[in-house]
């Protein structure tokens, strides 16, 4: 973590008991403006008067990031933070004080594992990993895929409950199908364990080359135990689930919009896992895309759903609630499926301005909490 000290006084290694504070508590680089590069967003204001110095810095600043100004309660600190703070609200930037307790930069991160990187063809699922520590103390940890099929090489053990033994009773495929399918989920489990992880992304479709699966039945079991799985690396969606997680607290299905139907005004989304505690009733097929493996196609809890996207680069995150329809199952479409009402305001979203691919759906009315929770941690509804 660096922390930019901004002081007016000649010596900025002066002998201040709070910068000893913040060393001793956070343990940062501090830098000084003349290292300032533009990256970092968390300012140490020292002294009062250091309102022009963080004005020279101004251009350099990330203007889509929210700027955490740390004070103290000496050396006119705080008046100098909330100038600052001021003129950074004034040109509409996020922005913070933490005046005097740390407890706000301290709190431990979740850890979130990322193993490989995202698919080839998920070219807007990037983030800022600077920022998403920073803001919400999430700490994303690489992993290498060869470390993954090393374990799985080993096939380490795996234990079921007595409910994810009767769900894997309906599988009517090879038991060999299922088998690798539980390595994979074994080995996943290791990496949870050995790195803490409170959730993780995968590039899954790795998998079938090299082990003729998928993880679509290790992602499932692990979002019905509480631990965040999403496929094909996709960084974005990971983050929309831990906000489903953790203002909800259930998990949600991360599926692909398949089309946008006319009569009446609809829209239809698809993947190939899902949380088993959100089925009504399902079946143990193959996967999709490659006709292998082990995919659940599952018949979804009737009710209506809410529908999000989070996007932490613009702050900004998509949701709605939405009146379910029953339409025609669709084989060319991956094997669970849901299609539900939408407005022509819903429709523009998704042909003109969406936030990505995958979305995250989740049961039931969940609307007004998650945009009370959102807002709060400075996203923007892209809907009115």
């Amino acid at each position: 973590m660096n922390i930019c000290v901004l002081s007016s006084l000649l010596q900025e290694n002066i002998n201040d008991p709070f910068l000893k504070k913040i060393e001793k508590e956070l343990k940062p680089n501090f830098i000084y403006p003349k290292e300032y590069q533009g990256d970092d967003v968390i300012f140490y204001i020292q002294t009062g008067g250091t309102e022009g110095v963080f004005l020279k810095l101004f251009d350099l600043i990330p203007k889509n990031k929210e700027i955490i100004l740390i004070s103290s309660k000496e050396n006119n600190s705080l008046a100098a933070s909330m100038e600052i703070a001021s003129f950074l609200k004034a040109n509409n930037i996020s922005c913070r004080i933490i005046h005097g307790n740390l407890d706000e930069l301290i709190k431990p991160s979740i850890k979130l594992g990322v193993i490989g990187k995202p698919s080839d063809w998920l070219i807007s699922s990037s983030l800022d990993k600077n920022n998403l520590f920073n803001k919400h103390h999430i700490e994303l940890i690489d992993i290498e895929l060869d470390e993954l099929y090393d374990i799985i090489n080993n096939k380490v053990s795996y234990n079921l409950d007595s409910s994810e033994i009767n769900f894997l009773k309906n599988a009517t495929l090879d038991e060999n199908e299922i088998e690798v399918a539980l390595n994979i989920y074994g080995a996943l489990k290791v990496l949870v364990d050995k790195y803490q992880l409170m959730g993780f992304t995968i590039r899954c479709f790795d998998l079938i080359g090299i082990y003729k699966n998928t993880g679509c039945l290790a992602l499932s079991l692990f979002n019905k135990n509480g631990c965040i799985a999403t496929c094909e690396g996709d960084l974005k969606t990971l983050i929309t689930m831990y906000f489903c997680q953790k203002i909800l607290g259930e998990p949600g299905f991360q599926a692909n919009p398949s089309s946008i139907n006319d009569d009446p005004l609809s829209i239809t989304f698809a993947h190939c896992t899902i949380p088993i505690q959100m089925l009504d009733s399902y079946k143990i097929v193959t996967h999709f895309e490659s006709g292998i493996g082990v995919a659940i196609k599952g018949v979804i809890k009737a009710g209506p759903i809410t529908l999000l996207k989070v996007d932490l680069d613009s702050n900004e995150y998509v949701c709605f609630e939405a009146k379910r329809i029953d339409l025609p199952y669709n084989n060319n479409l991956c094997r669970t499926q849901i299609s539900f009402l939408i407005n022509n305001e819903i429709k523009d979203y998704f042909l003109r301005k969406p936030l990505g691919n995958h979305h995250v759906i989740t049961l039931g009315k969940n609307k007004e909490l998650l945009d009370s929770k959102l807002q709060e941690y400075g996203f923007m509804n892209v809907l009115k």
